[in-house]
C-alpha cells in the first residue's frame, strides 16, 4: 500500500520544550505528554495495525495504538473551553519514535477530515487570539 502523509496543522501553539520519546515500543512512542499537546499530521493507509482500513480517508480515525489501544475514542479539542472538538477512533500504531524525536514533540496521525477541521478551527482561533489544545481518551 501507499502511505500518504503531510503535516497539516500544529495542534499546540503554546511554547513547549522539545522532548524526545523516552518509551519506545515496537518503534512507536508510548509517552503521553502531561500537557496533552501534540503535532497533528494526516495519514491514509488501507492496512492498519488494528486491522481496520482507512477507507476513503475521510472518517474520524487516528494512530497511537501504543499510547492507548485499538478502538479507543480520543477527543481532540482546539479551544481552552473545550467547545471546538472532534472525536477520533484509534485504528493504527505510529508514528515511529524517530519521527517524534525529529519533530521534538509527540505526534498524532489522523484522518484528512480531522486535519481539515483542526486547520479551520486553528485559523479561527488565531483570528480571535485563542491558543489552547488538548487531546485525551
Amino acid at each position: 500500500t501507499t502511505m500518504m502523509k503531510n503535516v497539516i496543522v500544529l495542534c499546540a501553539l503554546a511554547a513547549v520544550a522539545s522532548a524526545s520519546c523516552s518509551k519506545c515500543v515496537s518503534n512507536c512512542c508510548k509517552d503521553i505528554p502531561s500537557n496533552g499537546n501534540y503535532y497533528l499530521t494526516s495519514f491514509c493507509d488501507q492496512e492498519t495495525a488494528c486491522g481496520q482500513s482507512c477507507g476513503d480517508c475521510m472518517w474520524s480515525y487516528c494512530t497511537s495504538a501504543m499510547r492507548w489501544s485499538c478502538g479507543t475514542q480520543l477527543k481532540c479539542c482546539w479551544s481552552s473551553n473545550m467547545s471546538m472538538c472532534a472525536t477520533m477512533k484509534v485504528i493504527d500504531s505510529g508514528p515511529g519514535c524517530s519521527v517524534e524525536n525529529d519533530a521534538g514533540r509527540p505526534i498524532i496521525d489522523a484522518s484528512y477530515s480531522i486535519c481539515a477541521i483542526a486547520s479551520s478551527q486553528r485559523a479561527y482561533m488565531r483570528e480571535n487570539n485563542q491558543a489552547s489544545t488538548s487531546l485525551g481518551a
